[in-house]
């Protein structure tokens, strides 16, 4: 998106350059039959990709609360499966086919089937106890219905979950579709004005980049994240960088646990001497979010290196 807008702001001088014999058109596509794009094409499609890019993160925001409330429902059946164990277990001793009947449980991290089936199980075995004697009420006062229900939800929820899932595959391909786009046609830009225009014209002179030079990568920094309490935020905090070539910082989130550059966003772009901390609550709108972030070093080539990601989870 930056890039863009560096080159739709030139493209503009550009056209008032040309005056009458403006404006400036960059063919695109096969040389058999290119397409002629203008300076408005392109800022409808900078439009099309920051809408785009926003339906990604958008989904990614969906994701990640369905992701967060299948933590705690799963937690919250482990729970009361467990105390149902134990109250059978006080009701029926010895070899008792109740007893024999109740399914090992998963772990809290098991997959959707190795997590659903033995709980499952526990709401069958509970039915048949209900029916053989005296209805089950746990300490928390759940009973069979309560936990029928609670199942139900965590299977509907889990489905919410695969289907955002797959939401967020079309959205990012829709996203990528969009940036090639992008890249065919600023890749036409360079060729184009040094054809139109004199080479010591400052406007040739001051083509924007379409890609960083090729060059030395800088050292990255080191990050620490916390949530602060006090604040309620997240609080960033980074060493300096000791490039001399040093032309800022650019402080960058992803929704998720692990980062993932596909889904990061840019939250800040600093420059050098700029304090080296940052409060945020990007990434993290309720209690039990957890997000990434990494801060890169941007050098005046144009290259960067992201720092180690650090992951901070909203109490």
């Amino acid at each position: 998106m930056p890039t863009l807008d560096e080159f739709t702001a030139h493209w503009a001088l550009v056209n008032t350059e040309l005056g009458a014999s403006g404006p400036m058109l960059l063919k695109v596509g096969p040389a058999a039959a290119p397409e002629s794009v203008t300076l408005a094409a392109c800022q409808a499609l900078r439009a099309e990709l920051a809408q785009a890019q926003g339906v990604v993160q958008t989904v990614l925001n969906h994701l990640e609360i369905k992701s967060s409330q299948v933590k705690l429902d799963k937690r919250m059946l482990l729970d009361d499966a467990q105390s149902f164990g134990r109250k059978v277990r006080a009701e029926y001793p010895g070899a008792s086919p109740y007893v024999m009947a109740l399914p090992e449980l998963p772990s809290v991290s098991a997959g959707q089937e190795a997590f659903l089936n033995p709980l499952r199980d526990v709401r069958d075995v509970w039915e048949k106890v209900d029916g053989a004697g005296p209805a089950v009420v746990l300490p928390s006062g759940k009973d069979f219905g309560d936990f029928v229900a609670e199942l139900t939800a965590l299977e509907a929820l889990w489905q919410a979950l695969k289907s955002e899932e797959v939401s967020l595959r079309v959205a990012r391909e829709k996203r990528n579709a969009l940036q090639v786009r992008a890249e065919a046609v600023l890749g036409r830009y360079r060729p184009t004005v040094e054809a139109l225009l004199a080479p010591e014209n400052p406007l040739v002179t001051t083509i924007p980049r379409l890609r960083p030079l090729a060059g030395r990568t800088p050292d990255p920094v080191a990050l620490t994240a916390v949530w602060d309490a006090a604040e309620g935020k997240a609080r960033l905090t980074w060493t300096a960088s000791k490039d001399e070539d040093l032309e800022g910082y650019q402080i960058r989130m992803s929704p998720t646990e692990e980062y993932d550059a596909d889904a990061e966003s840019i939250l800040a772009t600093l420059a050098p001497a700029a304090p080296r901390e940052f409060l945020t609550t990007a990434g993290l709108p309720t209690a039990g979010d957890s997000a990434s972030y990494k801060v890169y070093v941007i050098v005046g080539s144009g290259n960067e290196a992201g720092s180690p990601a650090v992951t901070v989870t909203r109490p």
